[in-house]
């Protein structure tokens, strides 16, 4: 039990350290760091996974934005009930918006 195992002993056990197991991509593949061994049958590369992420948070983030800003106006102008109301809707509104903008680049080949 002497050894250091944040050294990396390239086992990959994942006790520490950069081993085999532990890269953060696939050691297979077309070097994209994709995980065609990991169950994904090679259909997206690690890139195009990235780019959804980076797309749900970015539709997310701007539908909360929205709703807060259509909520603060229209409780200022009638009563919180509709405010709230109005505010869900239009958050709801710019996520599936957004989202379904994207789905259809990907169709384009965007």
């Amino acid at each position: 039990m002497d050894k250091d195992l944040s050294a990396g002993t390239g086992t990959g056990t994942g006790t520490g350290g950069r081993g085999d197991g532990d890269r953060g991509g696939d050691s297979r593949g077309d070097g994209d760091g994709g995980g065609e061994g990991r169950g994904d049958k090679g259909r997206e590369s690690r890139w195009e996974k990235d780019t959804m992420t980076v797309e749900i948070a970015f539709a997310l983030v701007t539908g909360a934005v929205l709703a807060v800003l259509v909520f603060a106006a229209t409780a200022a102008l009638s009563d919180a009930r509709t405010g709230a109301i109005a505010g869900a809707l239009a958050g709801v509104w710019r996520v599936v918006r957004v989202l379904r903008r994207f789905d259809r680049g990907r169709g384009l080949g965007r």
